[in-house]
């Protein structure tokens, strides 16, 4: 997947800042309320080339030293990743979507 290379644009760092400030004062709201959250991600995913092995790779590697269950090993993988965008700057986003092989199909 390729993400093209808006990083200095100041229009879409305000729609991401409002964007966060919403969804970051929703979960508040609901967390005062003692509410959670739980997402249900109908997709299919297909990995080819170095991203299949990766996947598999990865997948060992969850299975094996964490004990996670294959079952639970895309959500850990997910999860995983999601923890790892939101560890960098916007700007360094495209860079991390330059991984070859990886689609997501409907």
């Amino acid at each position: 997947m390729s993400i093209p290379n808006r990083r200095s644009d100041p229009q879409i760092r305000a729609r991401l800042d409002q964007r966060f400030r919403g969804i970051l004062e929703a979960a508040q709201e609901r967390d005062r309320q003692g509410q959670a959250v739980t997402l249900i991600l109908e997709t299919r995913f297909e990995l080819h080339g170095p991203a299949a092995l990766q996947y598999e790779l990865s997948a060992a590697m969850l299975e094996e030293v964490a004990g996670i269950e294959r079952r639970d090993v895309a959500a850990e993988l997910i999860s995983l990743g999601i923890q790892t965008v939101l560890g960098v700057a916007p700007s360094d986003v495209e860079a991390l979507s330059t991984t070859p092989g990886g689609s997501a199909v409907n």
